[in-house]
Formats: C-alpha cells, sequence, structure tokens
C-alpha cells in the first residue's frame, strides 16, 4: 500500500506493507483524512533519519477486522482519531482498535466527518471531562466560559458544544473571524489584540486556553472566578507560576487527545464520544468547520500543501484531504 511519511525534511510516498492487524483491531481504508497543528509540531521535532506516518482524523471503509472484535462488521463505515503510539491515517489503510471507533451512516459526507474526530474528541474531553462541565443540553445555563483561539479548528467545535451545554461563550480571535465566531455559537466575541479583561468586562466560571498557555494564563487567573478551572490543550515552553492559582483556588487541568488510547485508561469513552458527537450533528446542534478540501489523494504533493497552509495563514476550522474519489 501507499503511506505518506514525514521527516524533518518533509514529506514523501512510499510503498509499504498494509499494517498487521491485531485481535482487536479493525482495517480501514481510508477514504478522507485531515491535517492537524499536532502534525506540523511533531515533524518539526523529529531527528534527523526518523520518518513518521502522521494522521488522525479519519472516515473510511472497514476491511478486515480482529479475531476478538465483536461491535463491527467488514464494510461498515467509521471514523476515529486514534493513537500517535501506531501507524497514522497519511496511508491508503490504517489499523485501529475498536474502542476508539464509531460507526457513521451516508447521511453526511467524508468532507463533513473528516473534521470531526481530533478537534471532536479534544473539545468534549476538555470541556466536559478535565472543566467538569455537564454534558446535557442547557445544564450549564448561567454559567461563562472564555476560549482563548475560538476560531481555530478544536475552538470552532468547542463553542458550539459549550453553547449547546447552556454555557455563556466569550471567545477570542482576530476581527476578520468574528462572523466565523458568531456563526459557532459564541455570544461575545474578544479581541486578542487588545486587553481582554476591558473587553470582557466580567468574570468567567472557566477559561479554556487553545494557544499560547504561557501568553494567556495571567488573564485566565484575573478573569475566573475562584474555585473556577483553567483548562488547557498547550503546554508551557516558560514554566508556569502556579503560586498564582493558590489565592483564587483555582484548578488548572490540561487536555491530550491521545492519553486514552496510549495508556489504555477509559479509552473505549473515545468511541461512545464519537457517537455522541455524531447524534448532535444529526440534531443539528454541532456543525463541523472545514476551511478548505484538497482532492487527488494523500499524497505528499498534498499533504505539503495542507501543511504549508497550517502553517503560514490563520486557518479557521480544518483542513480535509480526500482519498480517490471521495466526497
Amino acid at each position: 500500500m501507499r503511506a505518506v511519511f514525514a521527516s524533518k525534511d518533509g514529506f514523501f510516498n512510499r510503498s509499504v506493507a498494509s499494517p498487521v492487524i491485531r485481535s482487536n483491531d479493525v482495517k480501514v481504508t481510508v477514504d478522507a483524512t485531515s491535517i492537524n497543528p499536532h502534525d506540523i509540531k511533531a515533524m518539526a521535532q523529529l531527528s534527523d533519519n526518523h520518518e513518521v506516518v502522521y494522521g488522525y482524523d479519519v472516515v473510511g471503509h472497514i476491511s478486515a477486522i480482529g479475531n476478538a472484535v465483536k461491535h463491527f462488521n467488514i464494510g461498515q463505515r467509521v471514523i476515529y482519531s486514534g493513537t500517535d503510539k501506531r501507524q497514522g491515517s497519511f496511508a491508503e489503510e490504517q489499523v485501529v482498535d475498536e474502542k476508539l471507533i464509531a460507526k457513521v451512516d451516508d447521511r453526511f459526507s467524508d468532507i463533513q466527518l473528516a473534521g470531526v474526530p481530533l478537534v471532536g474528541l479534544t473539545a468534549y474531553e476538555l470541556l466536559f471531562e478535565q472543566m467538569n462541565f455537564i454534558a446535557s443540553k442547557n445544564a450549564n445555563t448561567g454559567k461563562k466560559l472564555l476560549v482563548i483561539n475560538g476560531a481555530g479548528g478544536v475552538g470552532s467545535i468547542l463553542t458550539q458544544l459549550a453553547h449547546w451545554s447552556g454555557l455563556i461563550v466569550f471567545a477570542t480571535a482576530s476581527p476578520n473571524h468574528f462572523q466565523e465566531l458568531l456563526r459557532n455559537k459564541v455570544d461575545t466575541v474578544v479581541d486578542y489584540h487588545k486587553t481582554l479583561g476591558t473587553q470582557l468586562n466580567t468574570f468567567v466560571d472557566g477559561t479554556a486556553i487553545l494557544s499560547n498557555l504561557d501568553d494567556y494564563f495571567d488573564d485566565a487567573v484575573q478573569l475566573t472566578l475562584p474555585h473556577g478551572v483553567i483548562g488547557t490543550t498547550v503546554s508551557s515552553k516558560e514554566g508556569l507560576q502556579f503560586s498564582k492559582l493558590f489565592e483564587k483556588s483555582l484548578t488548572l487541568s490540561s487536555e491530550m487527545v491521545f492519553t486514552k488510547a496510549n495508556t489504555h485508561f477509559r479509552d473505549e469513552t473515545q468511541g461512545q464520544i464519537l457517537k455522541f458527537l455524531i447524534n448532535l450533528m444529526k440534531l443539528g446542534e454541532i456543525n463541523p468547520v472545514i476551511s478548505k478540501v484538497i482532492s487527488g489523494g494523500i499524497t505528499a504533493k498534498n499533504l505539503s500543501y495542507a501543511a504549508n497552509i497550517l502553517s503560514t495563514e490563520h486557518t479557521v476550522g480544518k483542513i480535509v484531504i480526500l482519498n480517490g474519489s471521495s466526497n
């Protein structure tokens, strides 16, 4: 099969053997995938002569199943994010543990579905598991959430989930992305070029930092109510002064989407969350945000093009790459 490997010097195509399937695995023919900032950051940190197949968004069809698989059959259409400990989705085929996947019907296109797994899982886990808001319609009515980088892939889904759950949503972006924030159910848009506190003129129950943790940590401490939660999907490069949390008894929670799969801790919940998100899509409560669709296959050329867009532009939502005749 063909796979696209990443190295420190870029992407390249290579023919490799079809991945080996384990007893709890399904093998999936990849119909569409998406590129994420995680792929670009990880690629930049590769050592010389180290080559990896990235890709953590998939919509595809099951072509084979392991002898212990209980809930899936050959031919079924599925979505998943997977794990960064195994070969990713920048390939014609991929194997993944059945716990991590969810079945989907033909109601949604490959383009829509490929934009869901990684950002949807991240947003759900950060908001409802790490920050402890309630995952039910209007269950958090009256509470307030500030989202740093509301226009990105995770932010575009997180703000919709937050609105559905009843939260009053504030989110930062540049002014040219304000309309996208409003479409994604943000109540108050915030210009990240300006002082956040003067624009909010209120305190929030939680702050979700989706980029530049070091730059926004102090703002989050200032604007989050006592006993509130600061949640983040990014790590600190400079080191944080945790003592700043104590005066207000604030909690700092982190979210890494691969933790469950990599540690086998509650990993079955990822398939369940994806099923939950698809149901919200059917109800019209959330919609994936796609900024760019690249056809012509999962190739080094197409991935290089997508990576360049992701690295040089302030993209809104996700960049999807279609494999073959996917729609």
